[in-house]
């Protein structure tokens, strides 16, 4: 695991902030490596609170712990001022974010290391979250991880990608900067069920497949129907690093980590954290795949 000492060297390098493109497992190992290091606070992918408290007790409490007076800066930063009143069992999960960085910055780390700092946030935390990064100079350095390459793309800072257990700067060009305009960042993809209508972001997106006549969209396992052709969404789809691999289905490559070859005509890939499941790969698609990626 060479990428873990190159975290804190890359950090010398590049100045305050770092955002890393990985999978849940190298998440956690960077978590892990990190957690061993000095004043630092750590925000992880799953948020835990003292459910009975309210948010002004939870946050007295560490501010109290940590010897903290004054933090009315860190309530207006993370705009809590509405949420004060609430316990946090009644908070959302995008509230929760918000909370657990107030928790931290109340430790008053030098360093802060986030997982999937943008993910599954609603519109309002996603902007706050957002401008609070684009507003650290040199009082905090700032380490991410994200399964998402647009999340790790629209964080200020340097973009890397974790590849066969190297750390790889992501230079930015054309693609990367249409990522960064403000109206992909809210871009949605549709899918109704029974009397309740789905809004999925596109990076959460593993695959969607054609069946039947309809299209089903997968998310994290959970499978959708979705209103759109295969060809309507390969048109919307494809400036997301969505690739047409057959006829039938159309991937997400970002959530894709081996193209394993089935027979001498026969190809699949592998997708992340979905053991059980393997993508078709057509025969014909597979030189352009190549070409795209090099390999």
């Amino acid at each position: 695991m060479n990428y873990l000492e190159n975290i804190s060297e890359q950090m010398q390098i590049d100045g305050m902030i770092i955002n890393i493109e990985c999978d849940s497992k190298s998440s956690d190992q960077i978590l892990e490596y990190l957690q061993t290091w000095k004043q630092i606070g750590i925000v992880t992918r799953e948020i835990f609170l003292y459910d009975r408290l309210k948010v002004k007790e939870y946050l007295r409490l560490f501010s109290c712990l940590n010897k903290i007076k004054q933090y009315q800066d860190i309530i207006d930063v993370m705009e809590l001022h509405e949420l004060m009143n609430l316990r946090c069992h009644q908070l959302t999960h995008s509230q929760k974010r918000r909370i657990a960085i107030a928790r931290e910055l109340l430790r008053d780390p030098k360093i802060m290391y986030i997982q999937e700092p943008l993910t599954d946030l609603d519109e309002t935390s996603f902007n706050i979250i957002l401008r609070w990064t684009n507003t650290l100079k040199q009082q905090m350095k700032l380490i991410t991880t994200s399964l998402s390459l647009k999340s790790t793309l629209l964080l200020p800072g340097n973009p890397y990608s974790l590849f066969q257990g190297q750390l790889q700067k992501i230079y930015t060009d054309d693609y990367f900067d249409l990522l960064r305009q403000e109206p992909m960042v809210y871009t949605k993809i549709s899918a109704k069920v029974e009397n309740k209508v789905f809004l999925f972001d596109p990076e959460d997106i593993s695959y969607i497949e054609a069946q039947n006549s309809k299209t089903i969209i997968c998310v994290r396992d959970s499978m959708f129907p979705c209103q759109y052709t295969l060809d309507e969404l390969e048109v919307k789809l494809k400036r997301f690093g969505f690739y047409r691999c057959h006829r039938s289905y159309l991937v997400n490559m970002q959530k894709v980590e081996e193209v394993k070859k089935w027979t001498k005509n026969s190809y699949s890939l592998k997708l992340k954290n979905m053991e059980d499941k393997h993508v078709p790969l057509s025969k014909g698609r597979i030189d352009k795949l190549k070409e795209l990626y090099d390999f």
